[in-house]
């Protein structure tokens, strides 16, 4: 199947309009949920893999992609986006389908399986913002965070996307951090031009304690991350800490990449997620 059958639509939920690409077909439903300045199509390579079994949607979150982009910074928030992913995967119908999320997404991702523990089949984390530096800001130096990141996605606008895209390079190259190939820069750089800064409030706002995510999380849940002088957040301490908080979460570093597992490896992160999904297979459990 070619991305050319891919639909794409419209849903209604929460007052906002989502944006879904969804690969279609009569196969087990995979729900995709991006990092924070990303979209729904920055899923696009391991869609073209995933659609040979799976019935894969990706969606563009509130502020990002094609989706509504509401003006008020109090709209954005860990609460929100979890209540517009649990009303969209409610509105299609979804019988607990899959659900992979790469850092923000994987955030709305752990805690929509957390309070909605029979919604989701089973749950993939890509490097989730779990931090101790995190928790360790202040409200003030979270609004600063946010208000400079703001400011540089405000810059970016400006600026050509061949620009952008090589001083991404070029820092990559500088931190000796694996190179992405052209695909992933296409839609990344898309991503980046249509998202909204209002979306960095999310910065700002408090979080859920991914502690006690952790330990509401019913599902089978793979938790995946990489080294943290890469990029990535989710460290060592971390990862021991979330599997001895819940022994039903597997977790798997994958040497060699940042925060951006799929895009840094990506032979690696379909590997290591096809073995999750097969062991739920052999076991009995529903993919």
């Amino acid at each position: 199947m070619s991305t050319q059958a891919w639909q794409e639509f419209v849903v209604h939920v929460n007052v906002i309009d989502l944006h879904v690409t969804r690969t279609g077909g009569d196969k087990p439903p995979l729900v995709l949920a991006h990092g924070i300045t990303d979209d729904g199509l920055c899923w696009g390579r391991a869609a073209k893999v995933w659609q040979t079994d799976y019935d894969v949607i990706m969606v563009d979150a509130r502020g990002h992609g094609r989706s509504s982009k509401p003006d008020k910074e109090e709209a954005y928030t860990i609460d929100t986006m979890v209540a517009d992913l649990a009303a969209l995967i409610d509105a299609l119908g979804l019988q607990q389908p899959g659900l992979i999320g790469h850092s923000m997404g994987a955030a709305v991702a752990a805690q929509l399986a957390a309070e909605y523990p029979g919604q989701v089949g089973y749950l993939v984390l890509e490097d989730p913002p779990w931090s101790e530096q995190r928790d360790a800001l202040s409200e003030q130096e979270r609004a600063v965070m946010a208000a400079d990141w703001k400011q540089d996605m405000e810059s970016n606008r400006g600026r050509e996307a061949s620009e952008i895209i090589a001083k991404h390079r070029k820092t990559r190259i500088d931190q000796a951090c694996p190179s992405w190939l052209d695909e992933e820069y296409e839609s990344w750089i898309i991503a980046k031009k249509r998202v909204s800064p209002q979306v960095m409030n999310i910065v700002a706002t408090d979080w859920p304690d991914w502690r006690v995510t952790v330990t509401q999380l019913r599902c089978p849940t793979l938790l995946l991350y990489g080294n943290s002088n890469l990029g990535g957040i989710v460290t060592p301490a971390i990862a021991d800490a979330v599997s001895s908080l819940n022994k039903r979460i597997q977790v798997r570093c994958v040497q060699g990449t940042g925060h951006c597992i799929r895009r840094d490896d990506f032979s690696e992160y379909i590997e290591a997620i096809s073995y999750f999904t097969n062991q739920l297979t052999t076991h009995g459990s529903s993919p």
